[in-house]
């Protein structure tokens, strides 16, 4: 849908943001779990593992054994994405008092946006949807079905199985930066990439035609 170049662009504004202090982590996991980290399992990585505009994730091991990763929001998050809304009603306003898009309702393109941007913050309904997924996924051979782990989820924590991989992130950078060896090596571990583009996309249209239920974040 974009030139190649707008998407490398925004890829690496993904990149871009600063994790949060783990005093604040601690604080998040002890009042949405009851249990502060080093109560609630057997190691917890003070290191985030990744950071995204919506939280960051911790690499941590349950009482029994289990690799798992534990995002969690960032505290200040709400009050940002708060100050986002308030400013897009105060640009809509004019906006629609000119009809500047006709019939179309600014303010109410805003409002549509800021409830489908406070459902996504609520991590133990991104749990419902992304056990869903799981679900949906349990006969294709092609994706990896993960599970969550409901015991360590909360509003503002969402936690599952960790699935170690290869960041998609990492292949187009190599790709935009012709990095011949880095993609020769992946070919002689036995990955062909083509493959898995077309898995992406396979995955992408069944989510959207077939089941009706779309992940529109890769978090590539």
């Amino acid at each position: 849908l974009l030139p190649a170049d707008y998407c490398q662009e925004f890829l690496q504004i993904t990149n871009e943001v600063a994790a949060e202090d783990f005093q604040a982590i601690h604080r998040i996991v002890t009042e949405d779990l009851g249990r502060s980290p080093d109560e609630m399992f057997a190691t917890f990585e003070r290191t985030p593992f990744a950071v995204t505009s919506s939280g960051q994730i911790h690499l941590a091991t349950s009482r029994g054994g289990k690799r798992l990763a534990v995002k969690i929001q960032n505290a200040a998050i709400r009050r940002k994405y708060s100050i986002d809304i308030r400013l897009m009603r105060w640009l809509a306003a004019p906006l629609d008092w000119a009809g500047f898009f006709g019939a179309n309702s600014v303010a109410t393109y805003v409002n549509e946006f800021e409830h489908a941007l406070f459902s996504e913050l609520d991590l133990a309904d991104a749990a419902r949807n992304a056990t869903v997924m799981s679900e949906l996924s349990r006969d294709d051979d092609a994706e990896s079905r993960f599970t969550v782990r409901k015991e360590y989820t909360a509003k503002r924590i969402l936690t599952w199985e960790f699935v170690d991989g290869i960041p998609v992130r990492q292949i187009l950078n190599a790709i935009q930066q012709d990095d011949r060896q880095y993609l020769a090596r992946l070919e002689g571990r036995g990955y062909d990439l083509r493959l898995i583009a077309r898995r992406i996309y396979w995955s992408t249209l069944n989510q959207i035609y077939r089941y009706g239920l779309f992940h529109s974040d890769l978090s590539p």
